[in-house]
């Protein structure tokens, strides 16, 4: 099922870039890749410091639990956390 989506969305995409590029050299107009690096990675910045802003939130909010190798952990599921414990135990 997954290949069948990922066909699917590879021919989309193919064929929606083909319009782009053929529309773009029918009418001489040209990517702007200087704009289009800088927004990319203004974006990524503010990915980042949302997902450190809610790691530290995580660390200083979130209530302790016991993994089941026995280490104690604090954080949000998907920020970073802070364990402690006898990571040799197993």
């Amino acid at each position: 099922m997954n290949l069948l989506v990922s066909i699917c969305v590879g021919i989309a995409t193919g064929f929606t870039y083909g319009k782009v590029r053929r529309y773009m050299e029918k009418n001489n107009l040209k990517f702007n890749w200087k704009w289009i690096r800088k927004v990319v990675g203004i974006t990524l910045i503010v990915i980042l410091i949302t997902w450190i802003i809610y790691s530290i939130i995580g660390l200083i909010v979130a209530d302790t639990y016991i993994k089941e190798n026995g280490n104690i952990c604090k954080g949000f599921p998907y920020g970073f956390k802070v364990c402690s414990g006898d990571i040799n135990k197993e």
